[in-house]
């Protein structure tokens, strides 16, 4: 153990198996000079974190979330709008979250982590679950004990990562569109007889769900069909 808090954080969560990247002193965005490839870049490698932090040593700290790393995270939002209400409305519609690993953000919201649920691993993920509560599964959150506009994140809840509760697990999912919907979208057209999509530049793989082993090749994707 050393004097450098940042180091020995970055330390902590890799021994977790959570994958760590350093990011700009002060500042959310990664460190470029040291990981050019931004949170795919992360690692649990104890001596390459050691190595980051001992050349670097203001740099804050993030974690890698998703698929990869295993790790799915609420960030509960006070900026725009007010996350905690609607966490409350949520958890009344959806059933109360368990308690499990949970860090307050510099602008007093909350980080709230869970393991990546199996079924989600091939879905489609909304970015939004409500207004001020955004569904982290791509990228990366900040981490304690970073400091941002003068604040730093905090830990208040140090504890064993829980599972979502199946009811939470299907809000994540995005919903193909009902097909009174789909009629509207194709009733929509403007005065020169042009369908929703031409007028806005889209394709149909633009407003489909796609699924997330789909291949891309000329002209579309190729997807396995369901057995």
């Amino acid at each position: 153990m050393n004097d450098n808090v940042f180091l020995n954080a970055a330390l902590e969560y890799a021994g977790r198996g959570w994958p760590v990247l350093p990011l700009k002193p002060w500042e959310k965005a990664p460190n470029g000079q040291l990981v050019p490839h931004g949170h795919k870049d992360a690692t649990t490698d104890l001596d390459l974190v050691s190595v980051w932090w001992t050349s670097h040593p203001d740099s804050n700290v993030g974690v890698r979330v998703g698929r990869e790393s295993d790790l799915i995270v609420l960030d509960i939002d006070m900026h725009r709008d007010d996350g905690k209400a609607a966490l409350k409305t949520l958890e009344r519609e959806r059933g109360k979250l368990p308690e499990t690993y949970t860090d307050e953000t510099a602008g007093n919201g909350l980080h709230p982590f869970f393991k990546f649920p199996p079924t989600l691993k091939n879905a489609e993920l909304k970015r939004e679950l409500a207004p001020g509560i955004d569904l982290k599964h791509d990228g990366y959150v900040v981490m304690p004990p970073s400091v941002v506009n003068g604040k730093a994140y905090k830990n208040v809840k140090d504890c064993e990562l829980a599972e979502l509760p199946p009811q939470w697990v299907e809000l994540c999912k995005k919903q193909e569109p009902t097909y009174e919907e789909w009629t509207q979208v194709r009733r929509a057209a403007n005065p020169n007889g042009e369908s929703f999509c031409e007028q806005h530049g889209l394709s149909m793989s633009d407003v489909l769900l796609r699924p997330a082993d789909a291949k891309s090749i000329s002209g579309g994707y190729l997807c396995k069909h369901p057995d």
